[in-house]
Parts: C-alpha cells; structure tokens; sequence
C-alpha cells in the first residue's frame, strides 16, 4: 500500500460472506482490485489505493495513510454489507478522517444515504475530478456513469501492489497465478455482474499485457460480460499474450455457440445461470450441445438453484463447480450437492489423474481438503 499523503483515498474492500463457506475458506483466494487501480491511474499522485480486505475494514484503519490534505475517502462497498455494516465503517472513518469527505461507491442500496456524504453509482472518476478542482461539494446520491464514460478509465501503467497476494478461488485457478477479472473498466463497479458497459476500443489490448507484467499467468473473466460475438477479440489479445483464461457465459445460446468455436486460450467455460431457474433449465436443455464442446465446461451453482431437477441433466457435461454465495447454502444441501457432484460421479478421482505439476497438486489438494473437512465435520 503506497503510505504517502494523498488527496483521495481509495478502499477495496470485501465483507465476510463474499468469503468461502466455512471450512472451504482455505480455497476461497482473494479479490484483486483491479478497478480502483484504474480509478486511482486516472490521478497518478492524487489518488492512492488500499486493499483492507484481509480484515476487518475498522480493525486495518490504523494502518491507513494520514489524513493531512486529505480531501475523500472513497470506498469500494462489498454487494452484501448491511446498514449496520455501512454505518459503523461510515463512524470508524469519520473518527480517523474528520476533515475529509465519505463517499460509498460499488453496490451500494440508497438506504446507506444516511451515513455518508455521498452514495455513488458511477465509476468515480466525475466525482473525484470534481473533488480534486475544489468545486461545488455533491452531497447524497449521485448518479455519474454516463458521465464517466465519455472518458474511460485507463489501465495503469505501474504494476498492481501485492499482486502476489491476489488469486481466485482453487476451482478456478488456470496456470500461474490466476486473478479473476470483472468490469475493471467501471471502477468503482468493477464487481457488478450485469453489463454496464462494454469495454473501451483497446482497453482490453492494454489490461491483459499490464495483467502479465504484475505476475498473473492468466485471468478468470468471472462477470458474464462477453458475448460471442466479442470473444474473438478476447482470444486474440490472450493468444498474442499467450495468457490462458477462462470465460464465465450467462446466456445458453451464446455458451453454445463459443464452446463450438477454436478454443485457442481458452481454458473453461463458466455456465453462469445466477439463481434463475428459468436459465438453468435453457442451459440444461441445450446440454447435449456440449458434447462436442471442445473447451471444459464449469458450472457456477447459486443455493437457490441446487436441488433443481434440470441439474441432473445438465451436471454429466460440467466437470467443475464453484458454489456461489456460499453462506446462502443450507449446510446439509451443501454437503449433498459436494458429494453427488465430486464422489459419487467419480469426478475428483479424475482431477487426481490430471494432474500435470507440483503447483496443480498444490491447488487439488487445498480444493479436496475444504471439500473433505465439511462433508465429515458437522
């Protein structure tokens, strides 16, 4: 974390339910933020980054740089913090910070309001434009998006700090470490989801390259952003870097259509149905397209979605799965869901036998003991 005085403080920070369930914690891995260090490249020497999701964001506070000068503390909301959540993170800043404005930015409900100086749904780079020229202080909800993007974040030019430190979860690591990439190119919404924008012309040209240069081996694209007809560019700018990735899809039509295409660098396809039944059920009926598929096919499980009937259609093409929200899982479906789909189909014996390195026994071993250590512990 870089400890000079800046102007704007940017914190990425993610609460305790984004984190694995329980005993499968050891292979959770770590959120890179990726898009505030884009935000923070739109003001090099004014704005500076700190990750504090290691802890809990009050207990990381004393670590902080100083607040002489300091005019906003930026903060990248995870997408389950409550009001208590925002309100006591709100009073542990204003006791550090006194001079200084609070802004909540990333998914933030409006309800929040009432604890800080502004709530934003934009990328941040209005907002700490207008900050740093001394003009008019917002206050409330700001809306700017559509204002940020007429001028789009750039991909930094100095490597991420503790890139080191940052993986994504052991189901989803490739070669390398493997950093899992959202909306970047959003900032502060880098972490949504749904499509807010496509990516600026070269933006991707240039994030991939800076992506290598800090030490990651390839890139879990984990936000269903990227329909088929645009991931010829993604593969393209991956094959030129020669940098595996993997692709989360969530809409059947266009999972189809790009598992049938060269796959290149392409590791796995994410099926990605959120907690739709509707969506699993069109994955689901298209299933036997994947046969021919010749790219793996993960599947990415919501509790909501893990006793519905179309998985049993749809599960003999995946041959990973990653449990999403895991603290919206009841315990005992949990367990069920682990062994049906790793034991009992035969299918973490045959990751066993795929194993090319010491790195990938490495990441088996830590997926299979969180596996293992919650289906014979209550």
């Amino acid at each position: 974390m870089d400890t000079s005085c800046p102007e704007i403080l940017l914190l990425h920070t993610v609460s305790q339910p984004e984190i694995r369930y329980g005993r499968l914690q050891k292979a959770a891995g770590r959120t890179a933020p990726v898009g505030l260090a884009c935000l923070a490249a739109a003001f090099p020497g004014r704005a500076v980054m700190a990750d504090l999701q290691a802890a809990p964001p009050e207990d990381r506070l004393a670590d902080l740089p100083t607040g002489e000068g300091l005019r906003a503390v930026v903060v990248q909301a995870a997408s389950d913090w409550t009001e208590d959540t925002s309100a006591a993170f709100s009073q542990a800043l204003a006791r550090r910070y006194p001079g200084a404005r609070r802004v909540l930015g990333g998914a933030v409900r409006r309800r929040f309001a009432r604890d800080w100086d502004i709530l934003l749904s934009g990328t941040g780079r209005t907002l700490l434009a207008s900050l740093l020229a001394g003009g008019p202080s917002p206050a409330g909800w700001r809306e700017t998006l559509a204002d940020d993007l007429r001028d789009p974040l750039p991909v930094p030019e100095v490597l991420l700090p503790e890139a080191g430190s940052y993986s994504v979860s052991v189901e989803k690591q490739i070669t390398g470490r493997t950093v899992g990439i959202y909306q970047p190119w959003l900032g502060l919404l880098d972490r949504t989801t749904r499509l807010g924008a496509p990516a600026p012309a070269g933006f991707l040209d240039r994030l991939v390259p800076w992506l290598a240069r800090s030490g990651f081996g390839s890139a879990a694209f984990a936000a269903p952003v990227f329909p088929a007809d645009t991931f010829g560019r993604l593969q393209e700018i991956c094959a030129r870097n020669r940098f595996p990735f993997s692709l989360a899809v969530a809409d059947p039509d266009e999972a189809a259509a790009i598992a049938l295409l060269p796959t290149g660098f392409l590791d796995r396809l994410w099926l990605h149905p959120g907690g739709q039944f509707e969506m699993l059920d069109a994955f689901a009926r298209i299933a036997p397209r994947f046969g021919e598929a010749a790219v793996p096919i993960g599947l990415r499980l919501t509790g909501a979605l893990a006793g519905d009937p179309d998985l049993d259609g749809l599960g003999p093409f995946c041959d990973q799965l990653s449990v999403e929200h895991p603290l919206d899982w009841d315990c005992f479906r949990l367990r069920c869901t682990l062994i049906e789909f790793y034991l009992r189909q035969g299918r973490l014996w045959r990751h066993l036998w795929r194993l090319r390195s010491a790195r990938d026994l490495l990441g088996f071993m830590r997926g299979a003991y969180g596996i293992f250590d919650l289906l014979i512990r209550k």
